[in-house]
Protein backbone atom coordinates (compact mmCIF):
# COMPACT_ATOMS: atom_id res chain seq x y z
CA UNK A 1 0.00 0.00 0.00
CA UNK A 2 0.91 3.40 -1.04
CA UNK A 3 2.87 5.52 2.29
CA UNK A 4 0.55 8.12 2.13
CA UNK A 5 -2.52 6.08 1.87
CA UNK A 6 -1.09 3.69 4.57
CA UNK A 7 -0.83 6.96 6.93
CA UNK A 8 -4.36 7.97 6.36
CA UNK A 9 -5.79 4.32 7.13
CA UNK A 10 -4.02 4.47 10.49
CA UNK A 11 -5.86 7.12 11.93
CA UNK A 12 -8.71 6.79 14.03
CA UNK A 13 -12.04 6.17 11.53
CA UNK A 14 -14.21 9.69 11.23
CA UNK A 15 -17.65 8.61 10.83
CA UNK A 16 -19.71 8.81 14.08
CA UNK A 17 -17.57 11.11 15.91
CA UNK A 18 -17.24 15.07 16.74
CA UNK A 19 -14.22 14.69 18.71
CA UNK A 20 -11.39 15.79 16.86
CA UNK A 21 -8.88 15.66 20.04
CA UNK A 22 -9.63 12.96 21.89
CA UNK A 23 -6.02 11.43 23.63
CA UNK A 24 -6.94 7.95 21.65
CA UNK A 25 -6.89 9.98 18.36
CA UNK A 26 -4.41 12.16 19.22
CA UNK A 27 -1.79 8.70 19.83
CA UNK A 28 -3.06 7.43 17.40
CA UNK A 29 -2.27 10.09 14.65
CA UNK A 30 1.42 10.22 16.65
CA UNK A 31 2.18 6.56 16.06
CA UNK A 32 0.82 7.25 12.39
CA UNK A 33 3.59 9.93 11.78
CA UNK A 34 6.47 7.82 13.39
CA UNK A 35 5.49 5.13 10.76
CA UNK A 36 5.17 7.30 7.82
CA UNK A 37 8.35 9.43 8.00
CA UNK A 38 10.30 5.85 7.98
CA UNK A 39 8.27 4.26 5.24
CA UNK A 40 9.56 4.72 1.42
CA UNK A 41 8.74 8.23 -0.12
CA UNK A 42 5.22 7.77 -2.30
CA UNK A 43 4.27 9.46 -5.83
CA UNK A 44 1.31 11.27 -4.28
CA UNK A 45 1.07 14.89 -5.10
CA UNK A 46 0.35 15.63 -1.48
CA UNK A 47 3.43 13.61 0.24
CA UNK A 48 5.50 16.43 0.06
CA UNK A 49 3.30 18.81 2.06
CA UNK A 50 2.92 16.09 4.81
CA UNK A 51 6.51 15.19 4.91
CA UNK A 52 7.35 19.00 5.33
CA UNK A 53 4.80 19.41 8.18
CA UNK A 54 5.39 16.06 9.52
CA UNK A 55 8.84 17.15 9.73
CA UNK A 56 8.45 21.02 11.01
CA UNK A 57 6.19 19.83 14.17
CA UNK A 58 7.45 16.46 15.06
CA UNK A 59 7.69 15.54 18.35
CA UNK A 60 5.47 12.40 20.15
CA UNK A 61 2.45 13.15 21.74
CA UNK A 62 -1.21 15.21 21.82
CA UNK A 63 1.09 18.75 20.44
CA UNK A 64 2.18 17.02 17.29
CA UNK A 65 -1.08 15.97 16.79
CA UNK A 66 -2.76 19.25 17.50
CA UNK A 67 -0.49 20.68 15.20
CA UNK A 68 -0.26 18.19 11.82
CA UNK A 69 -3.98 18.31 12.27
CA UNK A 70 -4.19 21.93 11.72
CA UNK A 71 -2.07 21.53 8.75
CA UNK A 72 -4.35 18.39 7.16
CA UNK A 73 -7.72 20.53 7.98
CA UNK A 74 -5.28 23.63 5.41
CA UNK A 75 -4.54 20.83 3.11
CA UNK A 76 -8.38 19.47 2.88
CA UNK A 77 -9.01 23.17 2.34
CA UNK A 78 -7.57 23.06 -0.70
CA UNK A 79 -9.31 20.29 -2.20
CA UNK A 80 -12.50 18.79 -3.68
CA UNK A 81 -13.41 15.23 -3.29
CA UNK A 82 -15.35 12.98 -6.10
CA UNK A 83 -18.33 11.33 -4.16
CA UNK A 84 -16.88 8.05 -5.14
CA UNK A 85 -13.70 7.93 -3.69
CA UNK A 86 -13.71 5.76 -0.95
CA UNK A 87 -9.85 6.21 -0.11
CA UNK A 88 -8.85 6.31 3.38
CA UNK A 89 -7.22 9.80 2.18
CA UNK A 90 -10.40 11.19 0.91
CA UNK A 91 -12.27 10.14 3.96
CA UNK A 92 -9.73 11.84 6.24
CA UNK A 93 -9.89 14.81 4.35
CA UNK A 94 -13.24 15.33 4.10
CA UNK A 95 -13.68 14.77 7.61
CA UNK A 96 -10.94 17.47 8.25
CA UNK A 97 -12.30 20.20 5.99
CA UNK A 98 -15.52 19.72 7.71
CA UNK A 99 -13.78 20.58 11.07
CA UNK A 100 -12.11 23.11 9.94
CA UNK A 101 -15.43 24.63 8.37
CA UNK A 102 -16.90 24.46 11.25
CA UNK A 103 -18.62 21.24 12.16
CA UNK A 104 -21.67 22.43 10.94
CA UNK A 105 -24.54 19.61 11.53
CA UNK A 106 -26.17 20.27 7.86
CA UNK A 107 -22.58 19.94 5.97
CA UNK A 108 -21.32 16.36 7.31
CA UNK A 109 -19.55 14.62 4.80
CA UNK A 110 -20.46 11.22 5.58
CA UNK A 111 -23.81 9.02 5.35
CA UNK A 112 -23.85 7.52 8.69
CA UNK A 113 -23.34 9.22 12.02
CA UNK A 114 -24.59 12.64 11.10
CA UNK A 115 -24.96 14.93 14.51
CA UNK A 116 -28.35 15.63 15.51
CA UNK A 117 -29.53 19.08 16.10
CA UNK A 118 -30.23 22.46 14.30
CA UNK A 119 -28.62 23.89 11.27
CA UNK A 120 -25.87 25.85 12.52
CA UNK A 121 -27.50 29.24 11.02
CA UNK A 122 -30.39 28.78 13.78
CA UNK A 123 -30.73 31.90 15.93
CA UNK A 124 -30.85 30.79 19.71
CA UNK A 125 -33.36 33.65 19.58
CA UNK A 126 -35.68 30.93 18.36
CA UNK A 127 -34.81 28.02 20.23
CA UNK A 128 -35.03 30.19 23.81
CA UNK A 129 -38.65 31.30 22.52
CA UNK A 130 -41.37 29.81 25.48
CA UNK A 131 -44.74 30.45 24.15
CA UNK A 132 -46.24 29.08 27.58
CA UNK A 133 -47.30 31.59 30.50
CA UNK A 134 -45.34 31.75 33.39
CA UNK A 135 -48.04 32.39 35.70
CA UNK A 136 -51.00 30.15 34.54
CA UNK A 137 -48.71 27.84 31.75
CA UNK A 138 -51.77 28.02 29.27
CA UNK A 139 -50.03 28.11 25.80
CA UNK A 140 -49.63 30.43 22.91
CA UNK A 141 -48.83 33.50 25.39
CA UNK A 142 -47.12 36.40 23.74
CA UNK A 143 -46.81 39.29 25.92
CA UNK A 144 -43.26 39.57 27.41
CA UNK A 145 -42.08 41.11 30.58
CA UNK A 146 -40.48 44.17 29.87
CA UNK A 147 -37.78 44.23 31.83
CA UNK A 148 -35.76 40.79 31.23
CA UNK A 149 -36.70 40.23 27.24
CA UNK A 150 -33.04 40.99 25.47
CA UNK A 151 -33.46 39.23 22.21
CA UNK A 152 -31.57 42.28 20.35
CA UNK A 153 -28.75 41.68 17.74
CA UNK A 154 -25.97 40.83 19.81
CA UNK A 155 -27.67 39.60 23.47
CA UNK A 156 -29.99 36.83 23.58
CA UNK A 157 -31.78 36.04 26.99
CA UNK A 158 -34.92 33.89 27.24
CA UNK A 159 -37.72 35.88 27.70
CA UNK A 160 -40.79 35.26 30.36
CA UNK A 161 -44.09 35.25 28.65
CA UNK A 162 -47.80 36.03 29.92
CA UNK A 163 -51.20 35.85 28.68
CA UNK A 164 -52.29 39.27 29.51
CA UNK A 165 -51.36 41.74 31.67
CA UNK A 166 -52.93 40.32 35.00
CA UNK A 167 -51.08 37.25 34.40
CA UNK A 168 -48.16 39.18 34.65
CA UNK A 169 -49.29 41.43 37.87
CA UNK A 170 -49.72 38.35 39.56
CA UNK A 171 -46.71 36.62 38.58
CA UNK A 172 -44.43 39.76 39.71
CA UNK A 173 -43.49 38.87 43.32
CA UNK A 174 -42.41 35.07 41.81
CA UNK A 175 -40.76 36.58 38.88
CA UNK A 176 -39.29 40.00 40.34
CA UNK A 177 -35.78 37.74 41.87
CA UNK A 178 -35.15 36.18 38.50
CA UNK A 179 -36.33 39.47 36.29
CA UNK A 180 -33.21 41.13 38.02
CA UNK A 181 -30.71 38.66 38.05
CA UNK A 182 -31.42 38.66 34.29
CA UNK A 183 -30.91 42.20 34.15
CA UNK A 184 -28.10 42.23 36.14
CA UNK A 185 -26.03 40.00 34.26
CA UNK A 186 -27.31 41.27 30.63
CA UNK A 187 -25.42 44.63 31.65
CA UNK A 188 -22.24 43.42 33.01
CA UNK A 189 -21.92 41.20 29.95
CA UNK A 190 -22.27 44.34 27.88
CA UNK A 191 -19.68 45.93 29.65
CA UNK A 192 -17.56 43.28 30.07
CA UNK A 193 -17.71 42.27 26.03
CA UNK A 194 -16.47 46.03 25.82
CA UNK A 195 -14.01 45.71 28.16
CA UNK A 196 -12.67 43.13 26.91
CA UNK A 197 -12.70 44.15 22.82
CA UNK A 198 -11.44 47.36 23.62
CA UNK A 199 -8.21 45.93 25.38
CA UNK A 200 -8.05 43.05 22.18
CA UNK A 201 -8.05 45.42 19.99
CA UNK A 202 -5.40 47.70 21.67
CA UNK A 203 -2.84 44.70 22.01
CA UNK A 204 -2.75 43.18 19.53
CA UNK A 205 0.71 41.65 18.14
CA UNK A 206 0.64 39.88 14.80
CA UNK A 207 2.03 42.10 12.30
CA UNK A 208 -1.34 41.62 10.05
CA UNK A 209 -1.02 42.14 6.82
CA UNK A 210 -3.79 40.92 4.61
CA UNK A 211 -7.36 39.68 5.49
CA UNK A 212 -9.52 38.04 2.60
CA UNK A 213 -12.52 35.28 2.32
CA UNK A 214 -12.19 32.15 0.32
CA UNK A 215 -14.57 29.08 0.17
CA UNK A 216 -16.07 30.27 3.66
CA UNK A 217 -12.92 30.57 5.45
CA UNK A 218 -11.45 34.05 6.97
CA UNK A 219 -8.05 34.09 6.46
CA UNK A 220 -5.64 36.73 8.59
CA UNK A 221 -2.20 36.34 6.85
CA UNK A 222 0.76 37.68 8.77
CA UNK A 223 2.96 40.35 7.36
CA UNK A 224 6.67 40.39 7.79
CA UNK A 225 7.80 39.85 11.44
CA UNK A 226 11.31 40.68 9.60
CA UNK A 227 10.07 44.07 9.18
CA UNK A 228 8.57 44.85 12.55
CA UNK A 229 11.78 43.63 14.16
CA UNK A 230 13.95 45.41 12.11
CA UNK A 231 12.14 48.44 12.65
CA UNK A 232 11.63 48.36 16.47
CA UNK A 233 7.65 47.97 15.45
CA UNK A 234 6.18 48.38 19.30
CA UNK A 235 5.02 44.99 20.61
CA UNK A 236 1.66 46.28 21.07
CA UNK A 237 0.00 48.11 17.95
CA UNK A 238 -4.04 48.60 17.31
CA UNK A 239 -5.59 45.95 14.91
CA UNK A 240 -5.66 47.36 11.69
CA UNK A 241 -9.67 47.33 11.51
CA UNK A 242 -9.10 48.81 7.44
CA UNK A 243 -8.12 45.41 6.45
CA UNK A 244 -11.52 44.08 7.32
CA UNK A 245 -14.43 44.83 5.49
CA UNK A 246 -16.53 43.43 9.07
CA UNK A 247 -16.41 45.34 12.07
CA UNK A 248 -17.04 42.18 14.22
CA UNK A 249 -14.19 40.19 12.83
CA UNK A 250 -11.72 40.26 15.74
CA UNK A 251 -14.28 40.34 18.31
CA UNK A 252 -17.99 39.28 37.21
CA UNK A 253 -21.72 38.95 37.09
CA UNK A 254 -23.73 38.86 39.86
CA UNK A 255 -24.38 35.05 40.21
CA UNK A 256 -24.41 31.95 42.53
CA UNK A 257 -21.36 30.54 40.87
CA UNK A 258 -19.00 30.85 38.19
CA UNK A 259 -17.19 28.15 35.43
CA UNK A 260 -14.81 28.55 32.83
CA UNK A 261 -16.23 26.44 29.97
CA UNK A 262 -13.56 24.75 27.25
CA UNK A 263 -15.54 23.26 24.44
CA UNK A 264 -15.02 22.09 20.99
CA UNK A 265 -17.29 24.85 18.68
CA UNK A 266 -19.81 23.31 16.32
CA UNK A 267 -21.63 24.67 13.99
CA UNK A 268 -19.52 27.99 13.32
CA UNK A 269 -20.60 30.21 10.95
CA UNK A 270 -17.95 32.15 10.01
CA UNK A 271 -14.72 29.88 10.42
CA UNK A 272 -11.14 31.71 10.56
CA UNK A 273 -7.83 30.44 10.22
CA UNK A 274 -4.42 32.24 10.85
CA UNK A 275 -1.36 31.47 8.87
CA UNK A 276 1.71 32.12 10.42
CA UNK A 277 5.32 31.65 9.16
CA UNK A 278 3.54 28.74 6.91
CA UNK A 279 1.57 27.68 9.43
CA UNK A 280 -2.03 27.19 9.39
CA UNK A 281 -4.21 28.24 12.57
CA UNK A 282 -7.80 27.02 12.06
CA UNK A 283 -9.39 27.80 15.50
CA UNK A 284 -12.79 25.61 15.04
CA UNK A 285 -10.04 22.36 15.83
CA UNK A 286 -9.07 24.19 19.24
CA UNK A 287 -10.55 24.62 22.10
CA UNK A 288 -13.16 27.58 23.09
CA UNK A 289 -13.57 29.42 26.40
CA UNK A 290 -16.51 30.98 27.56
CA UNK A 291 -18.12 31.64 31.48
CA UNK A 292 -21.00 29.21 32.72
CA UNK A 293 -23.10 31.32 35.40
CA UNK A 294 -25.51 29.98 37.72
CA UNK A 295 -27.72 32.69 38.90
CA UNK A 296 -29.28 33.09 42.52
CA UNK A 297 -32.57 31.48 40.50
CA UNK A 298 -30.74 28.69 39.68
CA UNK A 299 -31.42 29.80 35.94
CA UNK A 300 -27.90 28.40 33.94
CA UNK A 301 -26.50 30.91 31.10
CA UNK A 302 -23.09 31.35 28.80
CA UNK A 303 -21.06 34.56 28.55
CA UNK A 304 -19.42 34.22 25.28
CA UNK A 305 -16.98 37.14 24.84
CA UNK A 306 -14.74 36.33 21.52
CA UNK A 307 -18.63 34.78 19.82
CA UNK A 308 -17.43 36.46 16.67
CA UNK A 309 -14.45 34.73 15.74
CA UNK A 310 -16.70 31.97 14.67
CA UNK A 311 -19.69 34.16 13.13
CA UNK A 312 -21.56 34.16 16.36
CA UNK A 313 -23.57 37.26 17.26
CA UNK A 314 -25.03 36.64 21.00
CA UNK A 315 -22.56 36.86 23.90
CA UNK A 316 -25.07 35.92 26.74
CA UNK A 317 -27.47 33.13 25.92
CA UNK A 318 -29.87 30.29 28.25
CA UNK A 319 -26.85 27.64 28.65
CA UNK A 320 -28.71 24.25 27.74
CA UNK A 321 -29.64 25.84 24.48
CA UNK A 322 -26.45 27.37 24.14
CA UNK A 323 -24.70 24.00 24.25
CA UNK A 324 -27.24 21.96 22.45
CA UNK A 325 -26.62 24.04 19.16
CA UNK A 326 -23.05 25.24 19.52
CA UNK A 327 -21.05 22.79 21.36
CA UNK A 328 -19.66 19.49 20.68
CA UNK A 329 -18.22 18.37 23.96
CA UNK A 330 -17.10 20.32 26.68
CA UNK A 331 -15.89 20.47 30.34
CA UNK A 332 -15.42 23.03 33.42
CA UNK A 333 -13.70 23.93 36.08
CA UNK A 334 -14.20 26.90 38.74
CA UNK A 335 -13.35 30.30 37.73
CA UNK A 336 -10.43 31.77 39.61
CA UNK A 337 -10.23 35.28 39.06
CA UNK A 338 -6.87 35.76 39.99
CA UNK A 339 -5.95 33.28 37.27
CA UNK A 340 -8.96 32.68 35.04
CA UNK A 341 -8.53 33.96 31.58
CA UNK A 342 -10.62 34.18 28.04
CA UNK A 343 -8.98 34.11 25.04
CA UNK A 344 -9.96 34.60 21.71
CA UNK A 345 -6.30 32.75 20.23
CA UNK A 346 -4.71 29.91 21.08
CA UNK A 347 -1.16 31.03 21.54
CA UNK A 348 1.14 30.17 18.65
CA UNK A 349 4.24 32.84 19.48
CA UNK A 350 6.20 33.23 22.40
CA UNK A 351 4.76 37.21 22.28
CA UNK A 352 1.87 36.17 23.33
CA UNK A 353 2.49 34.64 26.98
CA UNK A 354 3.85 38.34 27.56
CA UNK A 355 0.84 39.51 26.14
CA UNK A 356 -1.58 37.82 28.43
CA UNK A 357 0.20 39.23 31.11
CA UNK A 358 -0.56 42.66 30.13
CA UNK A 359 -3.79 41.86 29.20
CA UNK A 360 -4.57 40.77 32.50
CA UNK A 361 -2.87 43.60 34.26
CA UNK A 362 -4.57 46.09 31.98
CA UNK A 363 -8.48 44.23 33.00
CA UNK A 364 -7.03 45.14 37.10
CA UNK A 365 -5.98 48.71 36.14
CA UNK A 366 -9.46 49.43 34.25
CA UNK A 367 -11.63 47.77 37.03
CA UNK A 368 -9.67 49.25 39.61
CA UNK A 369 -10.45 52.71 38.13
CA UNK A 370 -13.76 52.18 37.63
CA UNK A 371 -14.47 51.41 41.26
CA UNK A 372 -12.44 54.46 42.40
CA UNK A 373 -14.83 56.77 40.13
CA UNK A 374 -17.55 55.33 41.24
CA UNK A 375 -16.61 55.54 45.11
CA UNK A 376 -16.27 59.91 43.67
CA UNK A 377 -19.56 60.06 42.38
CA UNK A 378 -21.77 62.18 44.86
CA UNK A 379 -24.01 59.22 45.13
CA UNK A 380 -21.03 56.91 46.47
CA UNK A 381 -22.01 53.94 43.63
CA UNK A 382 -21.39 50.66 44.30
CA UNK A 383 -21.32 48.48 40.70
CA UNK A 384 -24.06 46.17 42.15
CA UNK A 385 -26.06 49.21 42.27
CA UNK A 386 -24.63 50.67 38.91
CA UNK A 387 -25.58 47.42 37.30
CA UNK A 388 -29.38 47.89 39.39
CA UNK A 389 -29.97 51.11 37.92
CA UNK A 390 -32.96 52.28 36.12
CA UNK A 391 -33.18 52.05 32.81
CA UNK A 392 -32.39 55.71 32.06
CA UNK A 393 -29.66 56.16 34.66
CA UNK A 394 -28.38 52.64 33.45
CA UNK A 395 -27.69 54.06 29.66
CA UNK A 396 -25.58 57.44 31.12
CA UNK A 397 -23.51 55.61 33.13
CA UNK A 398 -23.38 52.91 30.56
CA UNK A 399 -21.70 55.65 28.23
CA UNK A 400 -19.69 57.21 30.75
CA UNK A 401 -18.08 54.21 32.07
CA UNK A 402 -16.98 53.50 28.46
CA UNK A 403 -15.56 56.86 27.79
CA UNK A 404 -13.14 56.24 31.14
CA UNK A 405 -12.48 52.41 30.16
CA UNK A 406 -11.20 53.41 26.44
CA UNK A 407 -9.51 56.17 27.63
CA UNK A 408 -7.87 54.34 30.42
CA UNK A 409 -6.91 51.40 28.15
CA UNK A 410 -5.43 54.22 25.32
CA UNK A 411 -3.30 56.01 28.07
CA UNK A 412 -1.53 52.81 29.47
CA UNK A 413 -0.56 51.16 26.47
CA UNK A 414 1.12 54.15 24.77
CA UNK A 415 2.35 55.88 27.73
CA UNK A 416 4.09 52.13 28.60
CA UNK A 417 4.27 49.85 26.01
CA UNK A 418 5.57 52.23 23.27
CA UNK A 419 8.69 52.84 25.31
CA UNK A 420 12.10 51.51 23.42
CA UNK A 421 12.02 48.77 26.32
CA UNK A 422 8.71 47.37 24.67
CA UNK A 423 9.77 47.67 20.72
CA UNK A 424 10.73 44.65 18.74
CA UNK A 425 14.05 43.32 17.11
CA UNK A 426 14.80 40.10 15.88
CA UNK A 427 17.82 37.91 17.54
CA UNK A 428 20.12 36.31 16.31
CA UNK A 429 20.11 33.61 14.02
CA UNK A 430 19.21 31.20 12.34
CA UNK A 431 15.85 31.55 13.90
CA UNK A 432 15.70 35.32 14.02
CA UNK A 433 12.71 35.19 16.38
CA UNK A 434 10.84 38.28 17.16
CA UNK A 435 11.44 39.50 20.70
CA UNK A 436 11.32 42.33 22.66
CA UNK A 437 14.21 44.76 23.30
CA UNK A 438 14.27 44.91 26.66
CA UNK A 439 17.85 45.83 28.08
CA UNK A 440 19.15 46.28 24.98
CA UNK A 441 16.67 48.68 23.36
CA UNK A 442 19.71 51.67 24.15
CA UNK A 443 21.95 49.09 21.85
CA UNK A 444 19.36 48.35 19.58
CA UNK A 445 18.41 52.59 18.63
CA UNK A 446 21.41 52.56 16.33
CA UNK A 447 20.66 48.89 14.83
CA UNK A 448 16.92 49.58 13.69
CA UNK A 449 15.93 50.51 10.51
CA UNK A 450 13.67 53.31 9.19
CA UNK A 451 10.48 51.55 7.58
CA UNK A 452 11.29 53.51 4.39
CA UNK A 453 15.49 51.91 4.65
CA UNK A 454 13.59 48.93 4.87
CA UNK A 455 10.89 48.91 1.99
CA UNK A 456 13.88 50.53 -0.34
CA UNK A 457 16.57 47.48 0.54
CA UNK A 458 13.50 44.93 0.71
CA UNK A 459 12.30 45.74 -3.12
CA UNK A 460 15.68 45.83 -4.25
CA UNK A 461 16.27 42.22 -3.99
CA UNK A 462 18.52 41.91 -1.31
CA UNK A 463 18.77 39.39 1.15
CA UNK A 464 17.38 41.02 4.12
CA UNK A 465 18.06 38.34 6.68
CA UNK A 466 22.06 38.72 5.85
CA UNK A 467 21.65 42.70 5.86
CA UNK A 468 20.29 42.53 9.50
CA UNK A 469 22.85 39.94 10.79
CA UNK A 470 25.79 41.97 9.73
CA UNK A 471 24.23 45.28 10.85
CA UNK A 472 23.53 43.61 14.45
CA UNK A 473 27.45 42.03 14.39
CA UNK A 474 28.76 45.47 13.27
CA UNK A 475 26.58 47.92 15.36
CA UNK A 476 27.01 45.56 18.48
CA UNK A 477 31.04 45.42 17.91
CA UNK A 478 31.29 48.84 18.24
CA UNK A 479 29.12 49.77 20.75
CA UNK A 480 31.76 47.16 22.87
CA UNK A 481 34.83 48.91 21.65
CA UNK A 482 32.87 52.61 22.83
CA UNK A 483 32.40 50.77 26.64
CA UNK A 484 35.81 49.78 26.74
CA UNK A 485 37.40 52.61 26.26
CA UNK A 486 34.80 54.31 28.30
CA UNK A 487 36.33 52.23 30.96
CA UNK A 488 39.76 52.57 30.35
Amino acid sequence: MDSVEKFFKALADPEGTDEPDNQAAASQLSEALDVFLKDPPSQDPDYQYLVNHAHKGYKKGPATAAYFRQQLAQLALQKTFHRKDKSFKARQLKYHKWLACGMKNETWPFAKGKPPGCPSTTRIALLANPSSCAACHKTGANLRCPGCSFQDEKHVVEKTTYCNKKCLKDHYDTHKPICEGRVTVYRAAVLLEFIFMAMQEATYVYPLGKVYEKNGIVYLIDDSWDRAGMTGRPIFFPFPKHLVESADIHRAPMCKSMDLAFIQPKNVIRPVCQVSSGRALNLCLHRHIALKLTLTSEEKYVIDLTAAQFGWIEILAPWETWTELRVGKWRSETFKPATGELRAFVQQHNLESYQQEVRGMILRSVMQELNIALRAAPEHLSFDKVLKAHKEDWRKTEYEIMQMVRQRIYLLVTSEYHKPYFRLWLGPGPTFAAQLAREQASALKEVWMSGREFDRLKSSGADMKRIWADRVQTKFKRLEVKKDAGAA
